[in-house]
């Protein structure tokens, strides 16, 4: 069983090219890695990343810097199936 969380961050308050330095920042460019990288997150959509619940803290932060906003779910994962918590964090 893993703890992961789900989060959707909304970059509305970011103009063109910070969205794209945004990105750089998050997933990486051109070979080097991104901050997912280091806390083992995924990408698993537009504006939405995976991220074990025990770096939630660290995304947290880097969002913080950035002034984006963002919605948060945990998630078990169990095998291959994830079960949505219905606790707050």
């Amino acid at each position: 069983t893993k703890s992961l969380v789900l989060v959707t961050y909304d970059l509305t308050i970011l103009n063109h090219s910070k969205k794209t330095l945004f990105g750089y920042a998050l997933k990486g460019r051109k070979g080097e890695k991104g901050f997912l990288d280091e806390i083992n997150g995924k990408i698993t959509g537009r504006n939405n990343v995976l991220v074990p619940t025990h770096k939630f803290e660290q995304l947290k932060d880097f969002l913080k810097t950035w002034k984006v906003e963002y919605t948060s779910q945990r998630f078990l994962k169990v095998n291959t199936i994830l079960w949505l918590s219905t606790n707050k964090i």
